[in-house]
């Protein structure tokens, strides 16, 4: 996954395949990071929807976690303190993977999104590393 200049590897997590195979289906996907503003230090990466059931369910995500939402179809990608919600109530979302290379990066990508707003944002398959066991 490559935000505006921060590039960041992670593991799909085995408790969530089903939104891992929707998503992967999917790549690559060009989009655009927004800085999320209901939840805490996460940017929000638009996606085409996709119908999933909810799978290794968190409303508390941590630094690193990569969390499916839907609806709106987005991929959370949390740097910080995160307690998912929109204007109204608590959110839950789906852990959906792990950010394990750049993991000293995403504080970074959060100070670029609040000082500079949107970035390019493009997620891929890497396909070199093995799935998280």
């Amino acid at each position: 996954m490559t935000v505006g200049p921060f590039r960041f590897t992670a593991l799909w997590e085995e408790e969530a395949p089903h939104t891992a195979a929707a998503l992967r289906r999917l790549l690559p996907v060009t989009s655009t990071a927004l800085l999320e503003i209901w939840s805490g230090d996460v940017a929000s990466i638009a996606l085409p929807p996709v119908d999933v059931p909810l799978e290794n369910a968190t409303a508390h995500p941590w630094s690193g976690q990569i969390v499916y939402l839907s609806p709106p179809s987005v991929l959370l990608l949390v740097f910080g303190g995160c307690a998912l919600r929109d204007r109204l109530a608590e959110r839950v979302g789906t852990h959906v993977a792990t950010v394990v290379e750049g993991l000293d990066e995403l504080r970074l990508l959060g100070d670029r999104l609040t000082e500079k707003g949107a970035q390019a944002t493009r997620i891929e398959e890497a396909g070199v590393l093995m799935p998280r066991v």
